[in-house]
């Protein structure tokens, strides 16, 4: 594993110890059982959730009780309601009326976060009924349709990229000050356009992960899953032009991380996810600002998908392992709207064949009636 996934785990982890040490013994026996079958970052963002929980039964149903002495009686007495209203706050919290399914989604993940915690403490006898398990999750959209970008957009993307000339004065100001920045986002894009790279992993490569000879470095997926990404000949060649560039650069820097800030109290350090999101949403809302506001690296990431299966003639398993998804359906997502209405109707002849069949039987029923 790279020394940069070992520092984010090393942070999660302190972040976590540090939670903990805030919550109920229910919470430490939780976090005991589970922290090896799951990621520190999945974990804490779980605990951040159940800690909102138990901030609410303290204000609401225990307002006498500390948070730290919310024990197992207090939990195995909630009922049906409780849970109920804590999510409904949840669901009110977040509503945005433009996207009521982002306040949908926000509700999924706190009541997953639940279910993970108390699934745990009634499997472990702690409780005695887990009432839990039937409250339902929120319907949101079907992933069918992926916000990306066409041919247009994506050729209007990289010219902004490598111009400019829709960027504030201020923008292009600050490429014109440090002409290196130009480069790096050059590569960044092309990078997240050409391999489908997640920004975790963008941000995470370092020179020798990287294999010229081969075509190809390597990358820490998900669950720290190892894999190979492929370089096509343009970009490999891209890439190493970009890296002769940095390494000249006349400051000390962090030698391996292959994308670097130049900017700033972190100048020559790794670039962090959210450096990396904020880049590429700036080149989106100068070059294609009819939909700039929803391009992320995600988006860019859905966009290398789309054209790999166009190009590969709608090969899904190809693009599965491309993008390292562990089951097909995800990347199913991905089909033209064509293959999607085909997929959608695939039953049609036999619902029209029962259709008929049923209708045949009502008429020599109504015969014998």
């Amino acid at each position: 594993m790279s020394e940069y996934r070992e520092k984010q785990k090393k942070i999660y982890k302190e972040k976590i110890d540090q939670l903990v040490g805030k919550m109920p013994q229910s919470i430490y026996r939780y976090v005991v059982g589970i922290e090896s079958t799951i990621s520190p970052h999945t974990l804490y963002e779980y605990l951040s959730c159940d800690y909102v929980f138990l901030q609410f039964l303290h204000e609401k149903k225990y307002p006498n009780i500390k948070i730290k002495d919310i024990d197992y009686k207090h939990l195995d007495r909630l009922v049906y309601d409780d849970f109920d209203d804590f999510l409904h706050m949840i669901y009110s919290r977040n509503l945005n009326d433009l996207k009521p399914e982002k306040a949908n989604r926000t509700r999924n993940h706190y009541l997953s976060a639940l279910r993970s915690w108390f699934g745990f403490l009634y499997d472990r006898d702690k409780l005695s009924k887990n009432v839990i398990t039937k409250i339902k999750v929120s319907k949101v959209p079907d992933k069918e349709f992926v916000v990306k970008l066409d041919e247009g957009q994506e050729k209007r993307l990289i010219q902004e990229v490598n111009s400019g000339s829709s960027l504030t004065k201020q923008q292009n100001a600050y490429r014109a000050k440090y002409q290196f920045m130009e480069t790096r986002d050059q590569m960044i894009i092309t990078l997240l356009l050409r391999t489908g790279l997640r920004v975790s992993e963008l941000v995470a490569l370092d020179e020798d992960h990287i294999f010229f000879p081969g075509h190809c470095f390597s990358v820490q997926r998900k669950r720290d899953k190892p894999d190979i990404v492929m370089l096509d000949d343009e970009t490999e060649a891209m890439l190493k032009d970009y890296l002769a560039e940095k390494n000249a650069l006349p400051f000390d820097k962090d030698d391996q991380a292959v994308f670097i800030t130049l900017v700033g109290e972190y100048k020559g350090k790794r670039m962090t996810v959210r450096s990396v999101q904020r880049m590429v949403k700036k080149y989106a809302s100068a070059g294609v600002p009819e939909i700039g506001s929803c391009i992320t690296p995600h988006r860019l990431r859905a966009t290398f998908a789309t054209d790999l299966l166009h190009a590969s003639d709608n090969n899904v398993k190809l693009v599965q392992e491309a993008m390292a998804h562990k089951n097909i359906e995800t990347t199913m997502v991905y089909l033209g709207q064509d293959t999607q209405d085909k997929r959608a109707n695939r039953n049609l002849l036999i619902s029209d064949r029962e259709e008929k069949q049923d209708e045949n039987q009502k008429k020599i029923l109504r015969k014998i009636g």
